[in-house]
C-alpha cells in the first residue's frame, strides 16, 4: 500500500531474515504510525534530492528478537527506520542533511543516530518519530554503546 508518494508500507515490513525464518511480519494496530515515518522520510528524500533505501522498518517481536534489537525498540511500534542513501549519495551525506533540516527546525525526530562505519559515513542511518525523546542525536561508539553527536 503506498503511503507517500516515494514509499509503501511493503517497504517497512520486508526482511530477509523475517522470509527466511518465516516469521510473519505484517503489521498490526500501529499503522498510522507507520505513515508518520513514511510522511518523514518523504519530506528526507525530498530535501535529500535521491532516493532512501529501507533496510530495516518494522520488527515484529519475533524479527526483533532474531536479529537482537533492544527490546524497547521503535522498530517494534512502527515508530522507526534504518535508511540508507542510494543513487552514487554516502550515508553520511544522508545524515548531515536529516542533521541539518532538524537544526532548522524543518524536522523533529525522536532519534537520530549513526550507526556503525567511521568518521566519514554511518553504515546505516537510524531515525524515529518523536515520542518521550525529541531530537536525540547519536552515534554509536563501538556497535553498542552511544554518544551524544
Amino acid at each position: 500500500m503506498k503511503l507517500t508518494e516515494h514509499f509503501s508500507s511493503e517497504e517497512f515490513i520486508r526482511s530477509n531474515t523475517a522470509s527466511a525464518h518465516k516469521i510473519d511480519n505484517s503489521v498490526g494496530a500501529d499503522f498510522d504510525k507507520l505513515k508518520s515515518v513514511a510522511e518523514m522520510l518523504e519530506k528526507i528524500r525530498v530535501k535529500f534530492g535521491a532516493p532512501i533505501w529501507i533496510s530495516s522498518g518494522y520488527r515484529s517481536p519475533k524479527l526483533n528478537s532474531l536479529v537482537h534489537g533492544s527490546s524497547t525498540s521503535q522498530h517494534c511500534k512502527c515508530e522507526a527506520a534504518d535508511i540508507k542513501a542510494c543513487k552514487g549519495k554516502t550515508n553520511g551525506e544522508l545524515f548531515k542533511t536529516i542533521l541539518g533540516m532538524i537544526k532548522n527546525g524543518e524536522l523533529k525526530v525522536g532519534q537520530l543516530i549513526w550507526e556503525k562505519g567511521n568518521d566519514v559515513s554511518p553504515e546505516w542511518v537510524h531515525i524515529s518519530i518523536p515520542y518521550r525523546k525529541v531530537n536525540d542525536i547519536l552515534k554509536t561508539k563501538d556497535g553498542k554503546t552511544y554518544t551524544k553527536f
